[in-house]
């Protein structure tokens, strides 16, 4: 699938400049373009699971702010 290849090439770069793993830069996509959203909907939209999302937004929500 082109968007895993995609994902793949940008990772290291998603992961040393913002921290993020794949599946939480999906998350984040996935909550711009449809806003408030749950778990359940997020993990719907990304073909994951609903537990998985939810400990994924619980790494982002625990991460530390730029400033």
């Amino acid at each position: 699938m082109i968007s895993a290849r995609v994902a793949r090439f940008l990772s290291p770069m998603w992961e040393s400049r913002y921290g993020l793993s794949v599946d939480t830069w999906r998350i984040l996509a996935v909550i711009n373009r449809y806003g408030p959203v749950s778990a359940k909907e997020v993990a719907a939209r990304i073909s994951n699971d609903a537990f998985h999302v939810s400990r994924a937004i619980d790494r982002l929500v625990s991460c530390p702010a730029d400033t």
